[in-house]
């Protein structure tokens, strides 16, 4: 699960960490990583501690999302050339 690794340190964090936040041993953490085991039912734990989708751990690649746009703070104006063309 190169996607698992990728994002783990994107995190910054270390196995050791991970391995405490899931519950399980440094030891799995590299199987998974390493391709050696799945983590089977546990993967969309991981992903909830990692906040990241499911199938981003499991991808070879980056799975690029547009960012999520953000919420407008006032109501959009016009120029005041427009106004005065509306008017």
């Amino acid at each position: 699960m190169r996607g698992l690794r990728r994002i783990r340190r994107s995190r910054g964090w270390s196995q050791t960490r991970l391995a405490a936040e899931v519950g399980v041993s440094v030891r799995t953490i590299h199987r998974w990583e390493r391709g050696g085991q799945y983590p089977g039912s546990i993967l969309d734990i991981l992903a909830c501690v990692l906040d990241c989708r499911p199938e981003d751990l499991v991808a070879a690649k980056p799975i690029i999302r547009a960012p999520e746009p953000e919420p407008a703070t006032t109501a959009p104006t016009l120029p005041p050339q427009k106004r005065k063309e509306i008017q």
